[in-house]
């Protein structure tokens, strides 16, 4: 039988104000320079944090131009923006999409690197940024996942596989919890899916 291995977060809390704990818990990190990427959609999830942020003497931009999934070119547009704010940490705030493109942008901004030279296995081996991600929806998750997909030029799908866990991940207290429960097989009701916040940054 082939080994499994599972990378994932070390910490993780879950539950209403999680969120806000992101702001403080890179604040303590350290961080002064925060990196907001959004979609027109979550962009008002973003602009709830502003206060949390300035009152942790945190530094943001936000950049809500993530539509889709992320192609290289979106990922290109993003690190231009976040290369000339120069971030110490990286907020995304979204479904997967969202996610996978602040990811990259905590390993890429300030490189010069392509992306193209990472798509595989094992080849990202570090994130330059700490990296927050809170998921607004339920399904990928990408919030507790090191991977990262692309669509390319030919509409194929690439991968950055890596060994990078997520830094902070969170599921907020903005996540829709309805019909979120089901059965388990001895019948006690438990959570499809919960709230989530990482407070280690690797």
């Amino acid at each position: 039988m082939r080994n499994i291995q599972l990378l994932q977060p070390a910490k993780i809390s879950f539950g209403r104000g999680c969120a806000s704990e992101c702001c403080a818990d890179l604040a303590d990190a350290g961080c002064r320079r925060a990196f907001l990427i959004s979609s027109p959609q979550t962009a008002r999830f973003a602009h709830r944090l502003a206060p949390e942020f300035e009152a942790s003497g945190i530094a943001q931009e936000l950049y809500d131009g993530i539509t889709g999934e992320p192609t290289v070119a979106d990922l290109h547009a993003v690190l231009a923006r976040a290369d000339s704010f120069a971030p110490d940490a990286v907020v995304g705030i979204g479904g997967g999409s969202v996610l996978d493109a602040a990811k990259l942008v905590a390993a890429l901004a300030g490189t010069g690197e392509d992306v193209a030279a990472f798509f595989g296995i094992g080849l990202l081996k570090h994130r330059r940024a700490r990296l927050a991600c809170l998921p607004t929806t339920a399904g990928t998750g990408s919030e507790v996942s090191p991977n990262a997909i692309l669509l390319a030029g030919n509409g194929s799908k690439q991968g950055v596989i890596s060994r990078c866990r997520p830094v902070s991940p969170p599921r907020p207290d903005w996540m829709p919890w309805r019909t979120a429960w089901r059965r388990t097989p001895t019948g006690s009701p438990i959570p499809r899916w919960i709230c989530m916040l990482s407070k280690e940054c690797a």
